[in-house]
C-alpha cells in the first residue's frame, strides 16, 4: 500500500500543467476506477469510447429537462462527472500498462469533442422548455461552447511549449515531432493520425513574416532550451503564467458545467451563471495571458542573448 501511491501518481502528467480540480478530485477518483479495472480485458481505447458514451447520456439527460422535471438534468450532472473520470482514466491505464500509442491519443483527442458538445446542446434544449427566450439563450450557449474551444486550445498549446521547454525528456517534444510527421499506413488509422496532429497545438498560430523572416517558438516550431540552466530559466519566468493558463483546460471547464447540471433542481439558471463565468472572466483571463506570453518572451529572448553570449565571451 505505501507504494501504490506513488505508483499511482506516476501515471499523472506532470504536475506543473495540470489543473487543479483535475489533481484533486478528477484524478483521484480516476486512479480508483483504474484500480478495478486494471487487470481485466478492458482497454484503455474502450475506456476513451466510455467516456464519449456517458457525455452523451449527459447531453440527453439535460435536454430532457423542463420546469416540472428537473432531476434528469441533476442526473445529467453526474453523467458528465463520470465522463471525466473515464477520460482521465483511460490515459492513467495506457499508463500505468506500458500501451500509450498515437492512435490512442487520436481517438481520445476526438471523443474530448463528444460530452462537451453534447452538453451545451443539452443545456440550449433545457432552457427553451424553460422557456427562456431562445433568441438570449441560444447565442450565449453558442458563445459559451466557442470560448471553451479557445480556451482548452491556448491551454494545451501553453501546456505544448512549457513542456518541452522544462523536461529533457524528448517525449516532452512529440507535439512538434508528431505535427511534422506523416501519418504511415491506409485507412481510417492514418485518417484518425492525421486529425490527431492536426487538432495537436491546433492554437498554435501561423509565423508571421518580418523582414528578419518568420516568428519562431522555442520547443515547438524551433529547439527549445539547450540545457538545464536554460529549462530553469524557461520554468521561472513562465511558471506562474503556466498555473493561470490550467485554469483553462477542459477539466475545469467540466467541473463548472457538471456542478451547474447538480444545482439546476434548486437553482434552475446556473446554467446562464457558467456560461456568463465562461464568456467574461475566463475569456478575459485568455486574453491577458495571451498578452503576458508576448511580453515573457521577448523577456526571455533578452536574458538567454545575455547568457549565450556571455558564455561565447
Amino acid at each position: 500500500m505505501a507504494d501504490e501511491k506513488p505508483a499511482a501518481h506516476a501515471t499523472y502528467k506532470p504536475i506543473e500543467v495540470e489543473e487543479l480540480v483535475d489533481v484533486h478530485l478528477h484524478r483521484p477518483a480516476a486512479r480508483a476506477l483504474v484500480r478495478v479495472i486494471k487487470d481485466t480485458p478492458i482497454t484503455s481505447n474502450q475506456v476513451t469510447v466510455l467516456s464519449g458514451v456517458f457525455g452523451i447520456i449527459a447531453g440527453m439527460l439535460i435536454g430532457f429537462g423542463d420546469p416540472g422535471r428537473l432531476w434528469p438534468v441533476a442526473l445529467g450532472g453526474v453523467a458528465l462527472f463520470m465522463s471525466v473520470v473515464f477520460d482521465c482514466a483511460d490515459g492513467q491505464l495506457a499508463r500505468l500498462r506500458g500501451t500509450s500509442s498515437l492512435a490512442g491519443r487520436a481517438l481520445d483527442g476526438f471523443i474530448d469533442i463528444v460530452p462537451i458538445a453534447s452538453v451545451f446542446i443539452g443545456w440550449a434544449l433545457f432552457l427553451d422548455h424553460y422557456g427562456f427566450n431562445p433568441y438570449y439563450s441560444w447565442p450565449v450557449a453558442t458563445a459559451a461552447g466557442l470560448s471553451v474551444r479557445w480556451h482548452a486550445e491556448t491551454y494545451d498549446y501553453a501546456k505544448c511549449l512549457f513542456l518541452a521547454n522544462t523536461h529533457p525528456n524528448p517525449g516532452a517534444r512529440r507535439c512538434r515531432r508528431w505535427r511534422r510527421s506523416r501519418p504511415s499506413g491506409s485507412g481510417s488509422s492514418a485518417r484518425g493520425t492525421a486529425g490527431w496532429r492536426s487538432s495537436c497545438c491546433s492554437s498554435r498560430p501561423t509565423p508571421r513574416r518580418s523582414g528578419r523572416g518568420s516568428r519562431a517558438r522555442r520547443g515547438l516550431d524551433e529547439p527549445g532550451m539547450a540545457n538545464a540552466e536554460e529549462r530553469s530559466l524557461y520554468r521561472r519566468l513562465f511558471g506562474r503564467a503556466m498555473r493561470l493558463w490550467s485554469w483553462n483546460g477542459i477539466g475545469t471547464h467540466n467541473f463548472l458545467l457538471y456542478a451547474a447540471a447538480i444545482l439546476t433542481p434548486v437553482w434552475p439558471a446556473a446554467a446562464f451563471a457558467t456560461f456568463w463565468i465562461i464568456i467574461l472572466p475566463l475569456n478575459a483571463l485568455t486574453l491577458g495571458l495571451q498578452q503576458w506570453g508576448k511580453a515573457l518572451e521577448r523577456r526571455l529572448a533578452a536574458e538567454l542573448r545575455g547568457a549565450r553570449g556571455g558564455d561565447a565571451a
